[in-house]
């Protein structure tokens, strides 16, 4: 790395600091206003259950930290870049460093060095440190929020291709599920019920205890579906950032759903989106001249909003089943790439 490339990197990595801060303390000051209510209404609850408030917020929001950061890094990092152009160029630094012979892309070059390093990254933290986390915050949530230590759940399961399992009560701390029925679609037989499922690691079920047909009335042990499984009944509660590669990738194995295939390629792609939006909104700031930099900034914000809105709307079509996954996933990054790298190759260098 030579000299133009340590200070153009200085300028970004400062930027990014700033932002990523900005961010991270927006969240926490938007999430604290809108839920201030209900952790002043559990305090004293809290502290007769022997737990401190300030300690459980601390908590909450330290372990909210790395989830935050895979939401908002592509928008942290484009806007980093954008602020980083605009000081070399209110500096009149920009000019120079292409007068001696680097081209702008030269110039820009660190910076998309380091979005692909973040990119790297940011797979890091959503494979080996956000899911571990999940339930660590969920469970402080539930608490700080709801004054509860226990964690319930319902919701329906796919578990192949015409039968469902509605579970209620899940308790996601001891994996047992309270009660639950089993249906068969375009089946008469009415719905299995049944109480008491607990989760077994060495025979990876879900076993219960029923009593047997040989009319003797003694206990048998039961099993549920194989494809339920906690990861699934917990996933009714989690966001797209709490489930790592190898989790979408299991739950797809299980139910067959097109909506966790999705959800894979999306974790393949929503990286990649730190150097597409540099490639969509680098070139509204370099074609624009010095006065009118905040208006190339706004436009491309926009740009890159739309990407994201398109994007969203191509992985729902693909939750439904309207879209094949893989196309619902990588669609909106192949056409807003292409696009682009026809705005960034328009550039004056």
């Amino acid at each position: 790395m030579q000299r133009l490339d340590r200070y153009v990197s200085s300028y970004f990595i400062s930027s990014y600091g700033i932002c990523i801060l900005f961010f991270l303390g927006m969240f926490v000051l938007i999430d604290l206003f809108g839920k201030s209510e209900e952790i002043l209404e559990n305090a004293g609850e809290l502290k007769g259950m022997g737990y401190s408030v300030g300690d459980l917020m601390l908590q909450y929001y330290g372990l909210m930290v790395p989830f935050i950061f895979l939401q908002v890094a592509p928008f942290v990092t484009v806007m980093a870049a954008m602020f980083a152009l605009t000081r070399l160029r209110r500096n009149n630094e920009l000019v120079p460093m292409i007068v001696a012979g680097r081209s702008v892309f030269r110039v820009l070059a660190p910076v998309f060095v380091f979005a692909l390093l973040l990119a790297v990254f940011m797979g890091l933290v959503q494979q080996y440190i956000a899911p571990g986390l999940a339930d660590s915050r969920e469970r402080v949530k539930s608490l700080l929020f709801d004054a509860k230590a226990e964690r319930l759940i319902d919701g329906r399961y796919r578990c192949g291709d015409n039968r469902y399992v509605f579970v209620r009560d899940y308790d996601a701390n001891t994996k047992t599920i309270g009660n639950f029925d089993i249906s068969v679609l375009d089946s008469e037989d009415p719905p299995l019920l049944g109480s008491d499922a607990v989760w077994t690691p060495e025979r990876q079920r879900f076993v219960y205890r029923d009593v047997a047909e040989d009319g003797d009335g003694a206990d048998a042990e039961r099993v549920l579906p194989e494809a339920l499984t906690p990861e699934l009944v917990e996933s009714q509660t989690r966001g797209p950032h709490d489930l790592s590669y190898s989790q979408a990738e299991f739950l797809f194995g299980r139910t067959g759903e097109g909506k966790w295939k999705v959800l894979l390629h999306y974790h393949l792609t929503f990286p990649l989106s730190n150097v597409l939006l540099l490639l969509l909104g680098l070139p509204f700031v370099l074609n624009q001249q010095a006065r009118s930099v905040l208006l190339g900034m706004i436009v491309s914000i926009l740009i890159c909003a739309s990407y994201f809105a398109f994007d969203a709307v191509m992985r729902n079509l693909g939750d439904k089943d309207v879209l094949h996954p893989v196309l619902a996933a990588w669609f909106g990054v192949i056409f807003f790439g292409s696009l682009g790298v026809v705005l960034i190759d328009g550039v004056k260098s």
